[in-house]
């Protein structure tokens, strides 16, 4: 589960031939600059690509911020956490965390 759906946020939409519209654009977000129009971006584009191609993922939260963790001179990069739950699922909640 985590994995698929890791692979679908990490997905450029348009990189899947047979499915042009799968995954989401995180990686053209992060030439943007950091506001937070960007933030809410990040936010409906994880949204969407989950209620289309994951409904049975329940996002509980997102955070968006910079990644404090890689040195200064790389700017062009987002970090995404991810909250969420399996419907159905007994083992809850997850957290899934992306860097961008």
């Amino acid at each position: 589960v985590m994995a698929g759906l890791k692979q679908l946020l990490l997905t450029t939409r348009g990189e899947r031939a047979m499915l042009p519209k799968f995954g989401t654009d995180l990686r053209k977000h992060v030439f943007e600059q950091f506001d937070a129009t960007l933030v809410k971006n990040i936010k409906e584009d994880v949204l969407e690509a989950i209620r289309v191609y994951a409904p049975w993922v329940k996002v509980s939260g997102i955070d968006v911020s910079p990644d404090e963790r890689v040195g200064k001179q790389d700017r062009n990069v987002v970090f995404v956490r991810l909250y969420f739950e399996i419907i159905g699922e007994v083992h809850n909640p997850y957290v899934l965390d992306l860097i961008v």
